[in-house]
């Protein structure tokens, strides 16, 4: 049975059980569009781990204050799907 920390794989993205307070080397934190939630799934608001690219935003939303911070896809808002 997977603990809260065991992430879900999904074409080729984790996406952790809760909101993560430390990432692996070389990964960042990535929400999708949805208003923001505190569990995954909720609403449809999804976040993962994936590697850094430059397709990827800041975003200061105020998701998640015990991450490190997180991203959003470049070109949307954390609003834009409600």
């Amino acid at each position: 049975m997977p603990n809260d920390e065991t992430p879900g794989q999904f074409f080729g993205l984790d996406y952790p059980r809760k909101i993560p307070r430390a990432l692996p080397p070389g990964k960042v934190l990535v929400h999708n569009g949805v208003t923001p939630a505190r569990r995954q799934g909720e609403r449809g608001f999804r976040f993962w781990i994936q590697d850094p690219h430059d397709g990827l935003e800041t975003c200061e939303c105020g998701w998640g204050p015990e991450a490190v911070g997180h991203y959003i896809p470049g070109g949307l808002k954390w609003n834009d799907i409600t």
